[in-house]
């Protein structure tokens, strides 16, 4: 009995040792093993003292907001931490969260912030805002951001990943997928990597391989969720039947639907649908997306589809 005693006081007392923000840190990992978004976010919360003038508590919330893809909400998070902490790391997170909302000017800005700190960080902040410039067709301040990287990072996974979608962007594909091989050589078991040499692949107009890799990609992260879209893109709408499976595509546009309810997944939810025959089903998602969307060009691109599907016709692209 006294052991036990002395036991739970030992544990009392490491606990009590570990640093308020490692507590945020560890309870955001554990949250991101929740199925969906609403989940982790719960999670999260669940049984701790939320302190909203922690900067650590808002990176933690921000994390889980990304991993589930809410990059909006991410950007909102990261945001908060920074006015209590202006951290290189924040500023670097909160870009590739602009990234991912295509909004490259404030992604820049934020990358240009980490780069005149000169930390630890400085090559790959060079690298991340030279994705950004590729994104806004600035290669010649792509190459120069890239050249500082390397010099002052070396050759890393990170570097050539880059030069493959500097390569891909300029329609190199064999250079770009030369770049992108060469980084799984070094890190066989990361599937973002499979994904980037997948959409190669796919402009290669070979669908087979870009299929495998996809595939591997979701076999080392099952929740990989660009991997899930491009794959029931491909099963639902490639020119090739034998490159087409609308169960398949049906069951991972309703498992991105779940995880995030998100504009970007209504075409491929709908032309899932199509594919398996339901297109009055397709045509109510999109319709939907209408009403949500305060884009023009995309509320264009939806009443298009729907013109299609009113005809039960399958839109086919490459």
């Amino acid at each position: 009995m006294k052991r036990f005693i002395l036991l739970v006081v030992v544990m009392m007392m490491l606990a009590a040792c570990v640093p308020p923000g490692e507590v945020f840190i560890a309870k955001s990992k554990e949250a991101m093993k929740a199925p969906t978004h609403k989940e982790a976010i719960e999670h999260y919360g669940k049984d701790s003292k939320i302190n909203v003038h922690s900067h650590k508590y808002y990176s933690g919330l921000a994390d889980i907001h990304a991993y589930y893809g809410h990059y909006v909400e991410a950007v909102n998070a990261y945001t908060r931490a920074i006015r209590n902490s202006n951290k290189a790391i924040y500023h670097l997170k909160r870009g590739r969260a602009y990234m991912r909302l295509h909004i490259y000017r404030d992604a820049i800005i934020d990358f240009s912030y980490v780069v005149q700190l000169r930390g630890k960080t400085l090559s790959i902040a060079y690298v991340e805002r030279a994705k950004a410039h590729v994104e806004m067709g600035d290669f010649k301040s792509a190459i120069s951001d890239l050249n500082k990287a390397k010099k002052r990072g070396g050759e890393s996974v990170t570097l050539l990943v880059a030069m493959g979608e500097l390569q891909y962007k300029m329609g190199k594909y064999a250079d770009a997928k030369t770049y992108i091989q060469k980084a799984i050589q070094h890190e066989s078991m990361n599937p973002e990597l499979y994904y980037l040499r997948a959409k190669v692949f796919y402009k290669e107009k070979d669908a087979f391989q870009a299929i495998a890799d996809l595939n591997k990609a979701l076999e080392i992260d099952k929740g990989h969720l660009d991997a899930k879209r491009m794959l029931a893109w491909i099963y639902s709408t490639n020119t090739i039947s034998t490159y087409r499976n609308g169960e398949i595509a049906l069951k991972f546009a309703r498992e991105l639907f779940e995880i995030n309810n998100d504009l970007e997944y209504v075409e491929v939810v709908a032309a899932a649908y199509a594919e398996t025959g339901q297109f009055a089903k397709a045509i109510d998602v999109l319709k939907e997306g209408i009403i949500i969307s305060t884009d023009l060009v995309q509320k264009e691109d939806f009443r298009f589809d729907i013109l299609t599907y009113e005809k039960e016709e399958n839109i086919r692209v490459w």
